[in-house]
């Protein structure tokens, strides 16, 4: 007989509400408000490398490295018009992705490097992942395994498949209809962390807003590895309701490891992060993405300036066109959402924008 679902409450810890966190942050941190990422970037890299010795020392000599160069593209990419801005932005999120690399354990600088990318001939594609090279680094391949999934693999995908999984640019491009099979496929998401009344278990729920099975695919979310996680749907006040099969003891000595332990569980549902002006928003991927969405900015960034530096022809063609409202988009929001959203990866920390800024 199924166990009766847990009457809940949003757990707490030293008073603050726990919030879920993709991050890496602990239970009940405050976010950090700053409106300029690449100090507290910087400041934090600083701080560990004081306290490093040996070869993580090096690594996050390097980090701090990359993470400079990245923020010298980055202050050039608002002044400099279309096509070159593209490539400034590619440079800036490229080099943001090695400091990530190298923080997560991984030495870059000593060895052949390639962007594991390439334009593709294959019809209807423009990306190529390469073959994961024997002799020498392949960076997007290292920047997958850094986000914590499976090395790729030789695949070819179109510029309109890469900007269907980024949530920034996913609204536009369906409005303007340049999703592969036009439709949306980001379905917004709440996740709470709770626990029952007697602050014995912990437990999370994922629910979305029942009118979006209107506008989505939702009955698409209880595929995959979610299926064997979630308990089957309820609804309650508007909302559909997905509550995780299997509740966690805690006591108030392990409850940092079991938060942390419950939030890498969801890096295995394909859950995306999108920052606003209230700090951050997460979306399901309903169409199996094959890696995190921030692999995905990668790509685009990288076609863009790829294109811009050495194919005068799809430079025009992708400026005059249909592409063009897309383009402008990607370069003025994906370099701010990267940056924000790495330097939360690497401080684990839930770093946002001040509401006073916007």
């Amino acid at each position: 007989m199924a166990r009766p679902v847990t009457e809940a409450k949003y757990a707490e810890y030293h008073h603050q509400r726990v919030i879920f966190s993709p991050f890496g942050a602990k239970a009940g941190d405050a976010l950090v408000l700053t409106a300029d990422a690449w100090s507290f970037l910087r400041a934090n890299l600083g701080e560990r490398h004081k306290k490093a010795r040996g070869d993580n020392k090096l690594r996050l000599n390097r980090a701090i490295f990359f993470a400079q160069l990245a923020e010298d593209f980055y202050r050039t990419i608002e002044p400099t018009p279309l096509p070159g801005k593209a490539t400034l932005a590619y440079y800036s999120v490229m080099n943001l992705a090695k400091c990530f690399i190298c923080v997560k354990g991984k030495l870059l600088g000593d060895s052949i490097e390639h962007h594991g990318l390439s334009p593709s001939l294959a019809p209807d594609a423009d990306i190529r992942v390469t073959q994961r090279s024997k002799n020498r680094i392949n960076v997007f391949h290292e920047f997958v395994a850094a986000l914590g999934s499976p090395l790729p693999t030789k695949v070819d995908l179109s510029f309109k498949e890469c900007l269907s999984h980024i949530p920034e640019i996913h609204e536009i491009a369906s409005r303007l209809r340049l999703l592969p099979d036009n439709k949306r496929q980001l379905l917004p998401i709440e996740v709470d962390v709770l626990t029952d009344t007697n602050d014995s278990w912990m437990f999370t729920e994922v629910k979305y807003l029942k009118k979006q099975d209107h506008r989505l695919r939702s009955n698409r979310f209880l595929d995959r590895k979610r299926k064997s996680y979630f308990r089957d749907a309820s609804e309650s006040d508007g909302y559909v309701n997905f509550r995780c099969r299997r509740r966690k003891r805690f006591n108030w000595s392990n409850i940092e490891r079991i938060y942390r332990n419950m939030c890498n569980e969801y890096e295995d549902f394909d859950i995306v992060a999108l920052l606003t002006k209230s700090g951050y928003r997460y979306y399901c991927d309903l169409n199996e993405p094959l890696y995190h969405h921030l692999a995905y900015s990668l790509m685009v960034m990288f076609h863009l300036g790829t294109v811009a530096r050495y194919d005068p022809a799809k430079t025009k063609e992708l400026l005059e066109g249909e592409l063009r409202p897309v383009i402008s988009e990607t370069l003025a929001l994906t370099p701010d959402q990267f940056l924000y959203q790495i330097t939360s990866r690497i401080t684990e920390s839930i770093c946002v924008v001040p509401f006073a800024k916007l």
